[in-house]
């Protein structure tokens, strides 16, 4: 008993450890600036960080230490820290997750496929540029990790048919890279692209009582999305040398397997509609019914037309993804309300001024580099809402438009993906054995560095005169 007790110690050494920093940091006394309640959420905040880092337990158990934590450490009570839980946000990311089980469900991989080859006739390079194009379309609608599932089965027929016809190792690569980093960049488009988008709309609401609806932030960011695409071809073409032959023989077996079903189901002209219908009703009435009970209201007219079961979500759904993001929503909540985000956004604001940055194109360039950071080192989800509340702040400080600074907050940390755990999508394409670890930071400091003068040219001279439009 004893020494299972020491092999646990030694093997959760992270976990003992994130514990102590939080219970030390509860323990400090409190300085004259921060109040108690701040300093503890601190401590909550920096438990995450290094959970999130070492990853000595699951993710969503992170969640529930939060959730102690909140109570334990006199946050809030538990009511309180319940109510913080629950938000139009974290009703909106578990019903496109939902909505999404139902496309997956058709088994459209072959499909796409075939329609894919008959766009590109063929050609390796036009092949790669339009499943990088079919991934970032459809991941800027229902989500990267989504898109990853489906165009996964896609990229390893495509590999195992075509090894005698290519270089098979460069072009593996590059076609699995395309749709990891293609499903990345597209994960800013849309609110329902993402779980970090409607965790910035949570916060600009809960904080500033301003409303961003699906629409608005389509206006905002899907032509940075739209940007992004060839410019990661070009770094993808660059890194992976050119391919010669063609792919004629996959072709003609797919067309071989997919002509005597051309026509669609029924099944699939009802989950076609139902999208269709979600997404209309998100872009016109997001701001007066809220982008949750629009998603949920999807995914009944697809339990209804037969296309989604109860059972499917319950097994299928990631339960532990939702309850993470509700968790760090809440303690992003937290510290906007204990004073924790302003104490923070102070001391920023006091080395921004050692490094005479004032605000314009030196303050984008720090934020941006600074959601990068933390985007690559515990993800793009956690880097955003833990970073949220302090950088809206810091926007409050500087006097610069807390939606800007939003924007350029989510879009730093979703071009970040050096590490394969720094995005859903960039982990599901490495699960498949087929991607070495170094080809991701081969890939990701190179598109971060296009990426962010794309994003600084935006911020600069587009976003501006938009938000006369929201």
């Amino acid at each position: 008993m004893f020494k299972y007790l020491l092999y646990q110690v030694e093997y959760r050494r992270w976990l003992f450890f994130a514990l102590l920093v939080a219970l030390v940091v509860h323990l400090l006394p409190t300085p004259e600036t921060l109040t108690s309640q701040a300093k503890s959420v601190l401590g909550i905040v920096l438990m995450t960080i290094l959970l999130s880092i070492f990853e000595p337990v699951p993710l969503p158990v992170v969640a529930l230490l939060i959730v102690v934590l909140e109570v334990l450490l006199g946050v809030a009570s538990p009511s309180q820290v319940a109510q913080s839980f629950a938000s139009d946000s974290v009703i909106f990311i578990g019903g496109s997750m939902m909505l999404a089980l139902a496309v997956v469900k058709q088994h459209l991989d072959r499909r796409i496929l075939y329609f894919i080859l008959r766009l590109t006739r063929t050609n390796i390079p036009w092949t790669v540029f339009t499943v990088l194009g079919a991934s970032a379309l459809m991941a800027s609608v229902m989500g990267e990790h989504s898109v990853a599932a489906i165009m996964l089965p896609v990229a390893m027929v495509l590999i195992g048919s075509s090894r005698d016809e290519v270089d098979a190792s460069p072009f593996r690569g590059l076609l699995l890279m395309a749709i990891a980093y293609g499903c990345a960049v597209a994960a800013i488009a849309t609110p329902s692209a993402g779980a970090r988008n409607a965790v910035m709309i949570s916060y600009w609401e809960r904080m500033f009582h301003f409303r961003v609806g699906y629409l608005d932030w389509v206006l905002f960011m899907y032509p940075l999305a739209l940007v992004q695409v060839p410019l990661l071809y070009l770094v993808l073409r660059r890194i992976y040398p050119h391919h010669s032959g063609n792919l004629a023989s996959v072709y003609v077996a797919l067309r071989r397997e997919i002509i005597p079903q051309r026509r669609l189901r029924p099944e699939d002209w009802i989950v076609i509609t139902v999208i269709l219908i979600t997404l209309v009703l998100w872009i016109f009435f997001s701001k007066v019914l809220g982008l949750g009970p629009i998603a949920l209201l999807g995914v009944v007219l697809c339990i209804m037309g037969g296309v989604l079961r109860w059972e499917d979500i319950n097994q299928d759904l990631n339960w532990g993804l939702i309850l993470l993001y509700s968790s760090i929503i809440s303690i992003g909540l937290w510290m906007d309300l204990s004073g924790a985000a302003d104490w923070l956004a102070g001391n920023i604001q006091f080395l921004l001024r050692l490094l005479n940055i004032h605000g314009g194109f030196p303050l984008l360039i720090f934020i941006s580099l600074l959601s990068m950071f933390f985007g690559s080192v515990i993800g793009t989800g956690a880097g955003i809402a833990l970073l949220g509340p302090i950088v809206l702040r810091q926007a409050e400080l500087s006097g610069s438009s807390p939606v800007i600074l939003g924007l350029v907050l989510v879009a730093g940390a979703s071009c970040a993906n050096f590490t394969p755990m720094s995005s859903s999508a960039c982990s599901i394409v490495h699960g498949s054995g087929m991607v070495q670890s170094h080809e991701y930071r081969r890939v990701g400091f190179r598109l971060a560095l296009v990426s962010l003068v794309a994003i600084l040219l935006f911020a600069r001279f587009l976003w501006p005169p938009l938000l006369r439009f929201i």
